[in-house]
Order: C-alpha cells, then sequence, then structure tokens
C-alpha cells in the first residue's frame, strides 16, 4: 500500500512538474495568440451587445474634423397640409435647396430615393426638373410600375461631403430607402481649419476613424463627455450652419494659395465623410449609391495657378521669357513651338497649373490625345482654387465604395468614355462641372442601370429603346429658352465675376441667343471687351446699356470707371452725379465722383466726395489716401 501511494505520489508530482514545465515552456507567440484572440472575442460580444441595447457609433453623431453652430432642418412640416402631414423644404434653405414637397409619413409600397450632392444634384444651371433627379422622376414609373417610386431632391448648392453627411442625419428620420451621392467638387469652397490633424500621420488619423465606428468607443465617449472628463473635438473647427464660402468673401479666387497640407487633410476628410454617409444609410437600413462625379477637362482652364515657391530670380526670369515666347507662338499658331516653349517652362516648374493646362490643349491640337489627357487631368490637380473634384479623390471613391460593399457609378468615365478623344469639354459641360441637359438625362439612365443591376428596379433590357426617346421628348417639351437662357446668363456673371472672360464669353453669347440683347449683356460684354484692353468698345457697351436701362447703378458706374480710365473726366462726372442721385448710400460711386473731379482739378468738390465716401464706408483706404494727399497740397499752398 506504501509503495502504491509512493508510486502515485511520484506520479503527481511528475505530473505537476510537467504542467509547470509545459507552462513555463509555452512558445511567447502563442501567449500573444491567445491573449489576442480572447480580446477579439470580448470586444465582439461587447459590439453585439450594444448594438442590442440600440448604442451607435460617434462616426453617425459626429465629425471630428468639423462641426457647426447650430442646426435647423431643412425640411419642416406644410402649414397648408390638408389631411395627411406633408414635408417641405424650410424657406430658409431656399437659397441652396430646391423646393421639395412630401409625404412625412412614406406611404405603403413606396420606394423612397433621396439625391444628395451639391450643385450639380441640384441641377445647376437649371432646377430640379432638369437635373438627374427630376430625369429620374419621369424615367422611373414608365420603366417599372411595380412600385411606387418617390424621388426627393436633397441637393443643395455649394454642399460640402460633411454638410452632406450632416444632412443625411435629418433624412434617415424620412424613412429613407436609398441615398444617391454626387459630391466631390465643393470641398475647398469653404475656410476651415484642421489644427493637429494636419500634424498627426495619415494611418493615425485612419485608425481614429476606424476606433469611432465601433460602439465600444461610443459607450466611453459617451461616459467622459457625463463626467465632464474631456470633450472629444474641443478644438475642432465650427462652420455657420450655411454655407460661406471663400469665394464669397473676395474678388474671384485671391484668397486661394498653395497650402499641400491642407490639401491632403481635406481629401482625407472627404474620405472620411463618404464611409459615414455608409453609415448613417445603413443605421436606417437604406441602401447607397455612390456616383464618382464628371468634369469638364479640355475646355476649362484652372482657376488660380501659381509657380513654385522656391523659384530663383534666374528661374522666374526664364519662365516669363518662355510664356512670351508661348503667347507668340500660340497667336502665330505655331503650335509646335508653342508645345516646345510650354514644355522648357515645365522643366523648371511642374507645379503651373496653367503650363499644365496649356500643354494639354496644343497637345490635342497636335493629335497626342492620351498625353494631352495627362496633361489636362494634371492641371487639375495643381489648381490652387480646386472647384472640381481633384483625381485622389475620384481614386478615393471607388476605394470606399468597394471596402464599404456599395454600388458605384463611375460616372467620369462615363462621360470620358463618350467624349471626344476621352477629353469631356464644352460639348458635355456648360462650364467647369455643370452637365448640359443630355448630360443630366445621360447621368439618370446610367443610375437607372445600376438600380437594375441591384434589383432595385425591374426593367426590360431594351428599355432606353422603347421608353426613352418619348419622355426625352416630353422633358425638352418642358424646357423653358427663357428659362435655359437666364441659367447661362447666370453662369457668364459667375465665369466674368472669376475673371474667367473666354468661358464668360462663350456661355454668355449662347444665353443671349435664346434671351436676346439687354442691359445686363451690355455690362457682360463691357467688362469681357475690358479684359481684351478694347476700352473703347467697352465704353460704347456700357452706354447702349444705360441706355436701355438707365437706373442700373452697376452699369451706369462701369461706364463711369472706363470713362475715367480713358480720360474723359467731363463725361465721366455727368455720369457720377446721375449715380449718387440713383443710391446716395453707394460708396464706390462718391469715390469715383471724386476720382473724376481731382483728374478736373476741382480739389475742393473732390475732398468733399472723399468724405462722404469715409463716411459711408469708414475703412475705404483709397478714399483715405486720395483725401490725404489733397489736404497736404492744399497745406502746402
Amino acid at each position: 500500500m506504501n509503495d502504491n501511494k509512493r508510486s502515485v505520489d511520484h506520479q503527481t508530482t511528475t505530473g505537476g512538474r510537467n504542467h509547470r514545465a509545459t507552462t513555463r515552456h509555452l512558445p511567447a507567440w502563442k501567449k500573444i495568440l491567445f491573449s489576442a484572440v480572447s480580446i477579439v472575442i470580448f470586444f465582439t460580444a461587447l459590439e453585439l451587445v450594444l448594438k442590442l441595447a440600440g448604442v451607435r457609433s460617434v462616426l453617425y453623431e459626429e465629425d471630428p474634423y468639423v462641426g457647426f453652430v447650430s442646426s435647423s432642418s431643412v425640411y419642416v412640416e406644410d402649414p397648408e397640409s390638408v389631411g395627411q402631414a406633408y414635408l417641405v423644404t424650410a424657406p430658409n434653405k431656399l437659397k441652396h435647396f430646391n423646393p421639395q414637397r412630401f409625404l412625412k409619413t412614406k406611404p405603403d409600397g413606396a420606394y423612397r430615393i433621396f439625391t444628395l450632392g451639391g450643385s450639380t444634384t441640384y441641377g445647376r444651371p437649371y432646377d430640379d426638373m432638369h437635373s438627374f433627379s427630376g430625369w429620374l422622376r419621369e424615367l422611373l414609373p414608365s420603366i417599372d410600375r411595380s412600385r411606387h417610386f418617390e424621388v426627393i431632391n436633397a441637393g443643395a448648392i455649394s454642399y460640402a461631403s460633411y454638410r452632406v453627411a450632416r444632412l443625411m442625419e435629418e433624412l434617415i428620420e424620412y424613412d429613407p430607402d436609398l441615398f444617391i451621392v454626387y459630391s466631390g467638387h465643393n470641398e475647398f469652397l469653404e475656410r476651415r481649419t484642421y489644427g493637429a490633424l494636419i500634424e498627426q500621420p495619415y494611418v493615425i488619423n485612419a485608425a481614429g476613424a476606424l476606433l469611432r465606428r465601433t460602439r465600444t468607443f461610443a459607450l466611453l465617449h459617451s461616459l467622459l463627455k457625463r463626467e465632464g472628463a474631456g470633450k472629444v473635438g474641443d478644438s475642432t473647427p465650427v462652420l455657420p450652419e450655411n454655407v460661406e464660402t471663400i469665394l464669397d468673401a473676395s474678388v474671384g479666387p485671391s484668397q486661394y494659395h498653395r497650402d499641400d497640407a491642407w490639401k491632403e487633410r481635406v481629401i482625407e476628410h472627404y474620405r472620411f465623410n463618404l464611409g459615414r454617409m455608409v453609415d448613417i444609410a445603413h443605421s436606417a437600413g437604406a441602401k447607397v449609391i455612390f456616383v464618382a462625379p464628371a468634369l469638364n477637362l479640355g475646355s476649362c482652364s484652372p482657376f488660380k495657378s501659381e509657380f513654385r515657391h522656391d523659384l530663383t530670380d534666374s528661374e522666374r526670369k526664364t519662365l516669363d521669357e518662355l510664356s512670351a515666347e508661348a503667347k507668340r507662338a500660340n497667336l502665330d499658331v505655331d503650335l509646335p513651338a508653342f508645345c516646345k516653349a510650354i514644355e522648357k517652362a515645365l522643366a523648371i516648374d511642374q507645379r503651373s497649373a496653367d503650363l499644365h493646362f496649356w500643354h494639354g490643349r496644343v497637345l490635342t491640337e497636335l493629335g497626342q490625345y492620351e498625353a494631352a489627357r495627362t496633361a489636362l487631368v494634371r492641371a487639375v490637380d495643381e489648381d490652387v482654387c480646386p472647384l472640381r473634384i481633384l483625381p485622389s479623390m475620384q481614386a478615393a471613391i471607388g476605394e470606399v465604395a468597394g471596402q464599404r460593399r456599395v454600388s458605384l457609378l463611375d460616372f467620369a468615365a462615363v462621360v470620358e468614355r463618350e467624349s471626344e478623344h476621352g477629353i469631356p469639354g464644352e460639348k458635355q459641360f456648360l462650364d467647369h462641372v455643370h452637365l448640359r441637359v443630355d448630360g443630366y438625362q445621360r447621368l439618370a439612365v446610367e443610375l437607372i442601370e445600376v438600380m437594375r443591376a441591384d434589383g432595385i428596379v425591374t426593367a426590360q433590357a431594351a428599355w432606353q429603346e422603347n421608353e426613352l426617346p418619348a419622355i426625352a421628348a416630353k422633358m425638352a417639351a418642358k424646357m423653358d429658352p427663357q428659362a435655359n437662357g437666364r441659367a447661362l446668363r447666370n453662369l457668364a456673371r459667375v465665369f466674368t465675376w472669376a475673371g474667367r472672360m473666354d468661358e464668360a464669353e462663350r456661355v454668355g453669347t449662347e444665353a443671349m441667343g435664346l434671351l436676346g440683347d439687354d442691359a445686363e449683356f451690355a455690362f457682360l460684354r463691357g467688362r469681357w471687351a475690358l479684359a481684351r484692353g478694347q476700352i473703347e468698345d467697352a465704353i460704347v457697351h456700357y452706354r447702349t446699356g444705360v441706355e436701355r436701362a438707365p437706373e442700373y447703378l452697376p452699369l451706369r458706374l462701369q461706364l463711369a470707371s472706363a470713362l475715367i480710365n480713358h480720360g474723359n473726366y467731363g463725361e465721366a462726372v455727368e455720369e457720377l452725379s446721375q449715380a449718387v442721385k440713383l443710391d446716395s448710400k453707394d460708396p464706390h460711386a462718391w469715390y469715383l465722383y471724386g476720382v473724376a473731379l481731382e483728374r478736373l482739378d476741382r480739389q475742393s468738390e473732390a475732398a468733399d466726395r472723399y468724405r462722404e465716401t469715409i463716411k459711408l464706408a469708414p475703412d475705404h483706404e483709397k478714399a483715405r489716401q486720395r483725401l490725404d494727399g489733397l489736404t497736404r497740397d492744399e497745406n502746402r499752398r
């Protein structure tokens, strides 16, 4: 018995030693693997519990890159609703949104689609009727009668992706089935800073975004806020509720300068917003279709170009000489010489958007289309005032769509495929990004094909041949030539304001053919003539406009300014005396009045006009400088 006990004790002792040895000699990688698996299982289980408890990720509720001063609904109850409650676009939102009206409670069997994005989704330069939303509204009932489609155009002028994502937070309350997102042209419109985010490597920001998608982070974030232990996003820039663009506060794109670090963060923020849109849509059980926006490559020059900041004086002088050489060659239609001069300049500075654009244009004329397209894409990428989606942002849409498993319509590729030599231009676009009417139709058709592939729409394979012609004719009949002309004239105004006189004159001439000549066109034609250095022609245009619309103050002031520059001071005084009668509170009219009188050596009267200018506009520096000069001259006498 003792022998047996010793045997058992020996085995137990030996087994213990073997167990301890096994534990002691377990490889480190196995320990790490077991720990990692345990952590993953724990947090996966926690995520599931939090999901069942209704906790939503922080990304659904917050954008760590920007905040907003306040929030008011885009859609409000229609006070004129009888019986069922309808939602309409809030009156204070109509500056940016189309008027829309839809039932607050989605009807049984309805399939509700919201289209989102900037002014292209809005339908610019037209309105909702001829936007791609309007085309979808006409097409869908004709090709699929099995369900009732509602298409609500929630596109907003100047809205960037972060504003679109914020709007989706409201729209998911209205029982959406599908969001169609066409966004990317407005990312650089608003002034905002990214603070410490600019200093952080991309991988850290990306990891932070991934973490914010978890419900565990949301729970911790909520607890920290509740306990006052800290506020996530204290340094986040805060934007006003309504869009205030950089361009609104400047004359043209003068406020834009190259800032590569800011550019990279804007692109990163855009990518983040695309993912956030998917999260918000999926939280309501809605689908998403992303559209890669198309843009004008061939007939829209960069909005602002800058040379490299580190150019030497010698390099800058050489660039100036080559630019002059290129212009002479271009004027003489000597394309090879023009191309050679541009390529010499590009060898010095690869950052000039203008150089790449003109390189692309001349390569197109020389028939080198692939190289031309490469140069024109580079011109977009180097534009210091990027009012078109950048190539890296187009790539980001495809990547996010693939990662998040949502549908993608690469409309940019569609437009390029159907453009001459693969270079979209004025045949497809009215300006830098806005489509012609048939372009909006094409976009709607391509979207329906994506919706067919996703099982949303049931339609015959030959629906385009059978249904589309009749609907296109119906839509064409709805197009008001006057409305079309007004839309084109608005574009001409914008181009003129931005200093894009070639594009302005092209679009304005098309508009004039629809509207006829009037004082507004006289104003624009005068501006275009001045840009060409044809001041006498400008004066003729301005005079014609003033005769047609004597009370149109901006036109009279333009005429007076041109007369002063041409040395016709007496005539300018006559125009300005009428101008201040039209509006005695306009400081610019009083200032020009003073300049004209000063040129006629009527110093005392000029000083009185400058004083009136300063009274109306205390910060009018030019008026102060001129008044000080007159005062010094008077004291010397």
